[in-house]
Parts: structure tokens; sequence; C-alpha cells
């Protein structure tokens, strides 16, 4: 779990399950509710599973659960970010019943680069 993954979770409103396997943590999901002046929305903020543990449908079954825990907390709406390369979690977010919205291109640089 990355450092702003730990500080995101402590924030408060936001929701984070664990799934444990043989005493050892194989993954996580987080989400958190967000009002906006028509309604009120539950997003997928986090979620990863470790390697060995993939494919297995931990991850789909921490994302559900974030899913109702925010749906029953009020959320109408609910929606996930993620990056194009990531085929798998683009995958399970559809099966679970998201539709693809739109896309984006992000792109970086070093600022000593700057022409």
């Amino acid at each position: 779990m990355t450092k702003a993954v730990a500080e995101h979770i402590r924030k408060p409103g936001v929701v984070c399950f664990a799934a444990e396997v043989d005493g050892k943590i194989a993954g996580y999901a987080a989400g958190e509710k967000k009002k906006t002046r028509q309604t009120e929305l539950g997003q997928i903020s986090y979620n990863a599973v470790l390697p060995e543990y993939r494919g297995r449908g931990i991850g789909r079954e921490l994302v559900k659960h974030v899913m109702r825990n925010l749906s029953n907390s009020g959320a109408r709406v609910l929606y996930v970010v993620t990056i194009d390369k990531d085929q798998p979690a683009a995958a399970m977010y559809e099966k679970l019943g998201f539709e693809k919205l739109t896309s984006h291109r992000y792109y970086t640089m070093d600022s000593k680069d700057i022409p």
C-alpha cells in the first residue's frame, strides 16, 4: 500500500475493506461519497490485489462491498476512474455494470527538460 493510499483511507467518510487469505492481506478496496448540487456520488477510489491472489475474484468482491456500502449510505450514482492500460480492471468494472464514458490521455515530463 502506498503512502497516498494510506493517507486517503484515513480521511473522514472513506470506507475501506480488506481481504485476508491465510493470515495475509491479499487486497483492499476503498471508496468515498461526494455530494454535488444535483446528487450524491459514490467513487470507487483505490483498490488493488497482490499479484499472487489475482484471478480469484477477490478484487471484484471487495469492490462490490464498497459499492453496496456507498449505495446504502445514500450515493445515487457510482463511478470509478482507471487508466486505459489497466484492461483487467476495466473489464471487471464493466462486468460489475459500469459503463465507459470517456478516455483521457495524460502527458508528463521532467521539469528540467522544459524547452
